[in-house]
């Protein structure tokens, strides 16, 4: 089984104006401000943040939690 959950895509030449964030089914995040990806001795796996501003359309803003993966 795979836990992959999202792809994030850096342009050609590492810049970081233009990286792509692509969640397992497809969809690409928009309005992403800030990746940070984080490892050390502790964990077994990384841990990636990453800081958006939303723009809502016609929707009613929600909150939502990982807990576990």
């Amino acid at each position: 089984m795979s836990k992959k959950l999202a792809k994030i895509h850096v342009p050609d030449g590492g810049s970081v104006m233009g990286t792509k964030v692509t969640l397992a089914d497809g969809t690409e995040i928009g309005g992403i401000t800030s990746i940070k990806l984080e490892g050390d001795v502790d964990r077994r796996s990384w841990v990636a943040t990453i800081q958006l501003h939303p723009n809502f359309i016609d929707q009613i803003p929600f909150h939502v939690e990982l807990t576990s993966v």
